[in-house]
């Protein structure tokens, strides 16, 4: 087989040898490429999806949602698909911690909703909002879980600090022993420690 220079491939495709060419497979597949970027939404498989430039972490919360943005129409706009993944990201997150811990707190409720709202926003710049049905129940799965006994914290703000110092062990000033103050001591100008006075009591018993 007699292969050709990198150099003369090109000259032979610049000078037109295209029609009926081989070498329209290299436009052809380009083309291809290009098309399929277009979607800009790949299938991952583990029931994630990538969405431009953006890797889903928490889609396996939503058969649908995985489904819709695997076959989305090739027309779509692709940074507002993105944009949409990223924000179904965040608001399947939110639904895990929900599920996993059997509560949600009111910023979690206030979050859910706002998030929600962005994406039935960008549902309906794509034509697909009957398509995005399935948000309201993860945001009505989340709101059903509040917890309204106030023993649910939100981890990102308890200062660590403050709980840290509250458990750690007092200073040797704090434990440091006090003096005797029995009535030898108020007698004579003699200090002496606890220990040592135990043992001055067991002698006298003697």
């Amino acid at each position: 087989m007699k292969f050709k220079t990198l150099e003369r491939t090109i000259k032979e495709i610049a000078a037109g040898l295209r029609g009926g060419s081989k070498y329209i497979t290299i436009e052809h597949a380009i083309r291809n490429v290009m098309e399929k970027k277009s979607n800009y939404v790949e299938t991952d498989p583990n029931d994630q999806i990538v969405a431009g430039t953006y890797k889903t972490k928490s889609f396996e919360q939503s058969d649908e949602a995985q489904k819709l943005y695997s076959n989305l129409p090739k027309n779509s706009d692709p940074e507002a698909i993105e944009q949409s993944a990223i924000l179904h990201d965040k608001l399947f997150h939110l639904h895990k911690g929900a599920v996993s811990s059997g509560r949600s707190t009111n910023e979690n409720m206030n979050t859910a909703n706002e998030l929600a709202n962005k994406i039935r926003g960008i549902a309906k710049t794509l034509k697909l909002e009957k398509e995005h049905g399935y948000i309201d129940r993860i945001v009505n799965d989340i709101n059903s879980r509040l917890d309204t006994s106030g023993n649910i914290f939100d981890a990102d703000k308890l200062d660590m600090e403050k709980i840290t110092n509250r458990f750690a062990s007092p200073s040797k000033e704090q434990t440091k022993e006090k003096k005797d103050r029995d009535i030898d001591n108020s007698r004579f100008a003699i200090s002496r420690s606890i220990k040592g006075q135990r043992k001055i009591k067991i002698i006298d018993a003697d």
